[in-house]
């Protein structure tokens, strides 16, 4: 009778075991795909998220390089508008140079000329000064000849009025021809010298 006892409570102890290795398997083989679930689902998201991060990175480079193009092109144009502004400015001013200089040549030829005029002026002037000198001393020489004439013609009269015709006076040449200057009226400075020699 033990020996039955021993053997049904080996029994229901194997049972026992076998239950629990059956209800061990079935939890082991549900861990395991929800665990290949797991990976499936982790490697699709993965895929995923990598397809939708390298969607976004081309989205923002292609957005980068269109910025970039606009402003590339915005900075030439803008470039291209101040060397358009510099040339033109640059040729104004090659423009006003030549202007200048060609004013300052034209200024250059008149300053010239005015200092030759000058010059001129200066060896003229120099020239009437001594004329004008020259002729006041000789209207002063004409003065003081006129000053003895008119004294001679004056003691020539008088001694007419007197009467002195009893004993003719013989006159000097030089009161003479002192005398026919007075009365021919001709004092030129031609005469006057011919008449002193």
């Amino acid at each position: 009778m033990e020996n039955l006892s021993t053997q049904g409570d080996s029994c229901f102890q194997l049972a026992d075991l076998q239950c629990h290795t059956a209800l061990n398997t079935a939890r082991l083989k549900n861990l395991q795909s929800e665990k290949e679930e797991l990976e499936r689902r982790f490697e699709e998201e993965g895929k995923q998220l990598r397809r939708q991060q390298q969607e976004e990175l081309q989205a923002l480079e292609q957005q980068l390089q269109e910025e970039y193009n606009t402003e590339k092109e915005s900075l030439q144009e803008q470039h291209s508008l101040q060397l358009e502004q510099v040339k033109l400015q640059h040729q104004d001013q090659v423009e006003k140079n030549f202007k200048l200089e060609e004013k300052i040549t034209v200024l250059q030829q008149q300053n010239e000329e005015l200092r030759a005029r000058i010059e001129q002026n200066t060896v003229i002037t120099r020239q009437l000064s001594e004329e004008n000198a020259n002729l006041q001393e000789y209207v002063e020489k004409e003065v003081e000849e006129k000053k003895k004439l008119s004294r001679t013609n004056e003691e020539l009269l008088w001694k007419l009025q007197e009467g002195d015709a009893v004993s003719p006076v013989k006159l000097p040449p030089t009161s003479s021809t002192s005398f026919y200057r007075c009365a021919s009226g001709d004092s030129s400075p031609a005469k006057v010298r011919t008449l002193r020699r």
